[in-house]
């Protein structure tokens, strides 16, 4: 598992989703260079690989859930290798106006702009961010 600048990222859970039975997921963990391996069943199964892990960032913990790279179900019998990388972590922002006292075309009426005050939460510098209101 690693950041978008292909630094590893430690003590993340990484698990393997069984398909077929509800629950019966198995884990492992990286290791410091970011690494994991889980022994997988032997059942004929197909299993998905996924992991949610917690940040510190700006005082606060963000959880953050990933699929692997090229996301592709694997047979449990053949196994696969299945890479994480933290990155393009977007999200968005709600104006919820009261609908009674605003024209829904005075919504468009606005600019915001986002401007980055230290590293985004996977280490990049960011850019900043310009758009208008929409509807």
């Amino acid at each position: 598992m690693l950041n978008s600048q292909g630094q590893p990222i430690p003590g993340v859970t990484i698990n393997a989703d069984n398909l077929m039975f509800s629950d019966s997921n198995m884990q492992g963990i990286t290791d410091d260079n970011g690494f994991y391996r889980i022994e997988l069943a032997q059942v004929p199964a197909t299993w998905r690989m996924t992991t949610r892990f917690s940040l510190e960032y700006n005082g606060k913990k963000l959880d953050i859930w990933l699929t692997a790279d090229g996301d592709k179900s694997f047979a449990g019998s053949t196994g696969a290798i299945r890479n994480f990388t933290l990155k393009d972590v977007v999200g968005h922002i709600e104006i919820n106006p009261d609908i009674w006292s605003f024209d829904p075309l005075e919504m468009t009426d606005f600019e915001i702009t986002l401007t980055p005050v230290g590293p985004l939460v996977d280490g990049s510098a960011g850019k900043t961010i310009t758009t208008r209101g929409c509807t």
